[in-house]
């Protein structure tokens, strides 16, 4: 019928559409994806080599740059929610900005990050994990 409009909360948005169309072309374009996961890769090897060498670091784990890190208490294997706080702020000093989740913090580095920055900024995390775990000892 003529004058009848039909609306929807999820009704296209046709301007966040076309933000998030070159955004896709990017990802497509510079195959991104495969970027992530090769990145992905070595960040996570050098995460559990991580977890391998400090008992505070309970489980190392993640796809892609979706990667994260929970924390424990070294003498009981428990997660803690003080060694993360503790991590958090020793992380901070160093300059890195982590997002905590509980005992937990999520690592995820943009798509566009080179291999070599990601585990720079894993290598300042380890950093902050050995002067927790020192005081937890």
């Amino acid at each position: 019928r003529q004058g009848e409009r039909q609306g929807s909360t999820y009704g296209g948005q046709p301007l966040a559409c076309a933000a998030a169309l070159p955004s896709v072309q990017t990802l497509f374009r510079d195959n991104l994806t495969e970027h992530a996961r090769i990145t992905g890769e070595k960040c996570l090897i050098y995460m559990k080599e991580v977890a391998e060498r400090h008992a505070i670091v309970g489980i190392a784990q993640g796809r892609g740059l979706q990667l994260g890190y929970e924390f424990v208490d070294p003498k009981t294997g428990a997660p803690s929610s003080e060694a993360g706080h503790a991590r958090d702020q020793a992380a901070m000093g160093r300059g890195s900005a982590p997002s905590p989740v509980g005992p937990a913090v999520r690592v995820s580095p943009m798509m566009v990050t080179s291999a070599e920055v990601a585990l720079k900024a894993l290598r300042i995390l380890e950093e902050a994990i050995a002067d927790v775990e020192s005081r937890f000892a």
